[in-house]
């Protein structure tokens, strides 16, 4: 992940966070944790492949339902998430 992700400056998220939380209530997703990481991540840069899926789902006016943003955070934010419980969990035992 980016630095600028792993430790944002305050008004920096708030200005993502707000973006992402727009774009939920536009396209009408529920604002669950798991899709608010995604379009957190999406609005943040700092995600290649997340930006090129969603931006491909966008030109196609695919809608964003239950099933495309589960698939959206099963590939590329929930590897990520593992990653960073593994790396946590191996620092802890150290």
């Amino acid at each position: 992940m980016a630095s600028d992700f792993d430790d944002p400056g305050y008004d920096y998220a708030v200005s993502v966070a707000g973006r992402a939380v727009r774009t939920m209530a536009a396209q009408r997703i529920p604002p669950m944790p798991t899709n608010f990481a995604i379009w957190f991540q999406y609005y943040a840069g700092s995600h290649n492949d997340l930006r090129n899926a969603i931006d491909l789902l966008i030109d196609r006016n695919r809608p964003f339902d239950v099933r495309t943003n589960q698939d959206l955070f099963e590939t590329c934010i929930a590897p990520e998430v593992s990653a960073v419980v593994v790396e946590t969990s191996e620092r802890l035992q150290a």
